[in-house]
């Protein structure tokens, strides 16, 4: 991993104050709530107005697809509309919203839900010119796929238990080994970024 602060005495006390003053306002959990509202709101605007389109990923940082309802693997992301998506973030930044067309709505602790309302509220007014203009789908009738589940083979362990039922998921081990050494924060970006959803 290489980058211009890497490794620099500065940009690591910046970053670890940084930390601690996420840890102080509960950052993260702030984070989530508006990031949950955001994708809640943009869900019922996509339905609303009746398109293939979705807001995924974590709340932290959404991403916008359109040309599809569900998103359940790399395939169907770049098999969405990608150039709707661009559209899309263009002309939210055009109203204003400083968001880079195209890519993931990124949050911070100091949006508030008045700024969630105002987005998803822009949001609304950009899908229905896009929709006018004929530049979006409409989201399909049909019932949704059901996403197959992985099955795993059950491994013994020594004590005659399951393996496969005590196996957390990663992002739950890496949240278990950076919890006791760091803040809350940190565990919860562990798990948004590894777990299995």
């Amino acid at each position: 991993m290489s980058g211009t602060l890497n490794g620099n005495p500065l940009g690591c006390v910046a970053g670890l104050a940084a930390v601690n003053v996420m840890h102080e306002i509960d950052g993260c959990g702030i984070i989530t709530d508006l990031g949950e509202r955001l994708q809640a709101g943009l869900s019922g605007v996509f339905t609303d107005a009746g398109i293939a389109a979705a807001p995924i990923g974590v709340p932290a940082f959404t991403d916008v697809v359109f040309g599809r309802s569900e998103v359940h693997n790399y395939r169907d992301y770049i098999d969405s509309d990608r150039q709707a998506a661009i559209d899309f973030g263009s002309r939210m930044l055009a109203m204003g919203f400083l968001i880079r067309p195209g890519s993931k709505i990124y949050l911070s602790a100091v949006h508030t839900s008045a700024h969630i309302e105002s987005f998803v509220s822009a949001a609304a007014e950009v899908t229905e010119q896009m929709r006018g203009e004929g530049l979006l789908a409409e989201a399909p009738t049909r019932v949704p796929r059901t996403p197959a589940r992985r099955t795993t083979r059950a491994s013994p362990v020594p004590d005659g238990s399951d393996l496969s039922r005590r196996r957390p998921a990663m992002g739950r081990r890496i949240h278990r080994a950076i919890a006791p050494a760091g803040p809350r924060c940190l565990g919860l970006l562990t798990d948004c970024l590894w777990e299995d959803t």
